[in-house]
């Protein structure tokens, strides 16, 4: 296994901290797809988003489940300014060691 889940979500949530994706794109396939609660992204269009969302914060990472094909778990999003927060349920594939897709389904906490 080339990447481990918990380094997969440190790098994306410090991408949504700092602005900075070039990270984050490093460790996703060139034919990544996130599926979201409300919308599919692409490569381009994810690093986009967590460049731009620094509102964004993630924590209380849990790994259930990795093996060198999925990786499977929880998070907790917590947004400012009032936005809200949220447990999310994620699924993910990798694929020649980097992420391939990567399914992100929350429910709300609060807000």
């Amino acid at each position: 296994m080339s990447i481990e889940a918990f380094k997969v979500l440190e790098v994306w949530g410090e991408g949504f901290s700092t602005g900075n994706s070039g990270p984050l794109a490093e460790i996703l396939h060139d034919d990544f797809l996130y599926v979201g609660p409300t919308l599919n992204r692409s490569k381009e269009e994810t690093l986009h988003w967590v460049s731009t969302t620094p509102e964004m914060r993630l924590s209380d990472t849990e790994v259930l489940y990795e093996n060198d094909e999925v990786f499977v778990g929880f998070f907790n999003i917590v947004r400012s300014e009032g936005r809200g927060t949220g447990r999310t349920m994620f699924f993910g594939r990798f694929k020649e060691g980097k992420v391939s897709y990567f399914r992100a389904h929350m429910a709300p906490t609060s807000g």
